[in-house]
């Protein structure tokens, strides 16, 4: 019969020469709800010429999305861009609506895996059942040569 380790709970102190196990019981820390104001968000700044032509350019250099989707739509504060990839798959692509700063700050460090992960974006997709395979890896893992 095989033996595992023992699993240990968190927040315990372990004297690894007694292997006595002592609990910390750490206090939990108060729930605190920030609003997106306090980090530089609101979810009705709206999108700037500028950050239309960004987040175009952004979305338009990465070639790998053309064989999967036909367009990519980003939205903030009620204004929107729609990035066409392919024509020919016009009914398929993706929405994604957040915070203009956030959206803003993470196309120009070409960061957009943040969005991903940080459970606030609001995403829809259209004819696409997930965003992996054929999104995820090359948006939020590939970064471009700048220069």
């Amino acid at each position: 019969m095989e033996h595992w380790p023992e699993i240990l709970p968190a927040f315990v102190r372990v004297d690894c020469e007694t292997d006595e196990v002592t609990p910390i019981d750490p206090p939990r820390p108060p729930h605190i709800v920030k609003k997106p104001e306090e980090f530089g968000d609101s979810w009705s700044d709206q999108l700037t010429a500028e950050d239309k032509g960004l987040i175009r350019q952004y979305f338009s250099a990465r070639e790998a999305l053309r064989k999967n989707f036909g367009f990519v739509e980003v939205s903030a504060g009620g204004s929107s861009v729609t990035v066409d990839l392919n024509r020919t798959r016009r009914d398929v692509g993706i929405r994604f609506e957040c915070p203009r700063n956030s959206l803003m700050s993470c196309i120009e460090h070409e960061l957009f895996d943040d969005l991903l992960i940080g459970n606030y974006m609001r995403t829809t997709l259209f004819n696409v059942e997930a965003l992996y395979p054929n999104f995820t890896p090359f948006v939020a893992k590939e970064r471009l040569n700048k220069g």
